[in-house]
C-alpha cells in the first residue's frame, strides 16, 4: 500500500496549488543584514511564486530549538499545509531565489540543503561544513561531498524541506531535546550532530530517505559576524532592467527575481 507522500505530484496536486508553510526558528538576536535579505527573499517569493504555491508564513521565536521546530509542524498542520521549509535565523536566503522550485521539483519528502552529513547506513554520519579557511575550494568537509545532490544519513543545517504528511506517521515529538534540556526522554540526539538526527532516522523507519539537493545553496551568518557563502554565490544586485532583486546563478550570470532578466557581471 502506497504512503501518501509517494503519490506523484501531478496527481495529487491536480486542479489546486500546493500549500507550503515557510517557518522561521528564530532563536537569538538576527543580524541585520539577515533580515535584509530575508525581507528581499519574501517580498520576492510573492512574485516568483505567485500562480504556482499558496504560501503560509510563521515564526518560533525565543525558545529551545526543539520546541520551536515542533511548535512550526503544529502551525503548519493547523494551516493543512503540503509542505514545510523550516529555515534558521542565520541564512542568507536571497542567495538562493528559487528555493521552493528546487525541492518541490525534486518530489522527495525529505530534503535539506547547505550542511549534510552522509555516509552508508552502517557508518556515523560525517559533518559537512564550510570552512572559512579553504571556502575558495567549495564545499570543504572530512569526507566525499554530493556537491550535486543525492542521498544523506542525517539532514542539518537549518534549511529542511519536509512533506507534512510524514508526520502523520511519525511518533511525537518530531524533535527531541539536547541532553541539558531534556524532559524525561529515551532518545538524546549527539550535540555535535544536531537535532536532525531523531527525525532522519524516523524518516528512515517509514523508507523514506533523506535527500541532499545540490541545487540549495545559501550562505549564512557565524557568531562573529562573518558572512559564508557558497562557491559562485556573491549575494544579491539590483536588476539593471527593473531595479528588483537579481541573484548569482552559475558562471558570473544574474537572475531578476522579479523580470527573470538575465543578467552578466559587472
Amino acid at each position: 500500500m502506497s504512503r501518501p507522500w509517494e503519490q506523484p505530484y501531478s496527481e495529487r496536486f491536480a486542479g489546486r496549488l500546493p500549500k507550503v508553510f515557510v517557518g522561521f526558528v528564530a532563536f537569538g538576536d538576527i543580524d541585520p543584514q539577515i533580515l535584509e535579505s530575508t525581507a528581499h527573499w519574501c517580498f520576492q517569493a510573492g512574485s516568483r511564486y505567485s500562480g504556482v504555491f499558496e504560501i503560509h508564513w510563521g515564526c518560533a521565536t525565543r525558545r529551545e530549538q526543539y520546541r520551536a521546530r515542533n511548535t512550526l509542524v503544529e502551525e503548519a498542520q493547523k494551516q493543512e499545509a503540503d509542505f514545510l521549509l523550516m529555515l534558521d535565523d542565520d541564512h542568507l536566503l536571497s542567495d538562493c531565489p528559487d528555493i521552493l522550485g528546487h525541492f518541490f521539483r525534486e518530489e522527495k519528502p525529505m530534503q535539506g540543503g547547505l550542511y549534510v552529513q552522509r555516509r552508508e547506513d552502517k557508518s556515523q554520519p560525517v559533518i559537512v561544513k564550510y570552512d572559512e579557511a579553504k571556502r575558495e575550494a567549495g564545499w570543504c568537509s572530512w569526507d566525499e561531498v554530493p556537491v550535486d545532490g543525492g542521498p544523506v544519513d542525517v539532514l542539518g543545517g537549518g534549511v529542511n524541506w519536509c512533506d507534512m504528511t510524514i508526520f502523520d506517521f511519525l511518533k511525537q515529538p518530531h524533535w527531541w531535546p539536547y541532553p541539558a534540556d531534556r524532559r524525561e526522554v529515551t532518545f538524546l540526539p549527539d550535540q555535535a550532530l544536531g537535532l536532525d538526527l531523531q527525525l532522519s532516522i524516523g524518516c528512515k523507519k517509514l523508507g523514506i530517505q533523506p535527500w541532499l539537493n545540490g541545487n540549495v545553496r545559501v550562505g549564512h551568518m557565524i557568531h562573529e559576524r562573518t558572512v559564508l557563502r557558497p562557491p559562485q554565490v556573491t549575494g544579491p544586485v539590483e536588476c539593471t532592467a527593473c531595479g528588483g532583486l537579481a541573484s548569482s546563478t552559475t558562471k558570473g550570470e544574474w537572475e531578476c527575481m522579479t523580470c527573470k532578466a538575465q543578467l552578466r557581471a559587472a
